[in-house]
C-alpha cells in the first residue's frame, strides 16, 4: 500500500520494490540491505522459515493478525529489529490501532491502541467503532452502504474485539461469528488452537449448515 511510500518518504529512505517472484537467494541479498521491512505476519513468517533474517532495524507489520504462535516464532529469530503492529482499515486511512515493539511480545493477545487523534470504542456487541479525521466521509455514489458503515460519520469496522485496560484485542469478524449449542464461536479463535498444533499448517472453521442453508443451532 501508500504506506510504504510515505514512510519512505518521511524517513528519508531508498524505497526498493523486487519485482516478479523473487528466488530464495534474491530475497536473502535485498533483505541483507534493507534498513526498514513493511510486510504483514504471514510473509515474514515464510521468510524466517526459509532461513533468510533480515538485517532490518524496523520492522512494520499490518493487513493481518499476528497470532501468538507467530509472534513466538519472531521472538525467536535472532535480530536486533524494532517491531511496530498495525491495525486498519481502508476506511480510515488504513491505520487505527498500533502496538510497540515489546508490548507485541509481552501481550500477544493484543492488537493495539488508538493513533494519536483517533477514538475507538467496543459496542455492546463487540464491534469495534473508530471515530476521528481519518474516518472516510462514506462510499462514493453507495448512500446505502455509507448510512450502514458510517452512521453520524463514525466507521463500524465489522470486527470483533475486546479491551484489555487500554488495548485492544482483535476476535474475529462479526459477521463470522455463530452459535453451537447455544455457545458463541468465534471462528478465528478456533483455526488458532487447532493450527497450534505442529502439524497443522492452516484449517478453516464454518457453521455446519441444514438442508436449507441454514446453520445449525
Amino acid at each position: 500500500g501508500l504506506s510504504q511510500l510515505w514512510l519512505a518518504i518521511v524517513s528519508g529512505a531508498c524505497l526498493y520494490l523486487p519485482g516478479g517472484q523473487p528466488t530464495q537467494a534474491g530475497l536473502s541479498r535485498w533483505l541483507g540491505g534493507a534498513t526498514g521491512l513493511p510486510t504483514i505476519p504471514s510473509k515474514l513468517r515464510f521468510l524466517y522459515e526459509l532461513g533468510a533474517r533480515p538485517d532490518a532495524r524496523l520492522i512494520t507489520l499490518a493487513g493481518q493478525s499476528a497470532e501468538q504462535d507467530t509472534r513466538k516464532l519472531f521472538a525467536s529469530v535472532q535480530s536486533s529489529a524494532t517491531y511496530m503492529y498495525f491495525y486498519g482499515l481502508t476506511e480510515a486511512s488504513t491505520r487505527v490501532l498500533w502496538l510497540g515493539h515489546e508490548e507485541f511480545f509481552q501481550r500477544p493477545r493484543a492488537t493495539g491502541r488508538p493513533i494519536r487523534g483517533v477514538r475507538a470504542w467496543v459496542e455492546a456487541d463487540g464491534e469495534l467503532w473508530v471515530d476521528g479525521p481519518n474516518v472516510a466521509a462514506g462510499y462514493l455514489d453507495d448512500p446505502a452502504a455509507t448510512a450502514v458503515r458510517f452512521p453520524e460519520g463514525k466507521l463500524r469496522t465489522g470486527d470483533y474485539f475486546e479491551l484489555d485496560g487500554d488495548l485492544f484485542s482483535y476476535m474475529g469478524r462479526v459477521d463470522g461469528i455463530f452459535k453451537r449449542f447455544g455457545e458463541k464461536v468465534i471462528p478465528e479463535q478456533v483455526e488458532a488452537a487447532i493450527q497450534s498444533h505442529p502439524d497443522v499448517l492452516k484449517c478453516l472453521v464454518t457453521p455446519e449448515l441444514g438442508p436449507g442453508g441454514e446453520s445449525v443451532p
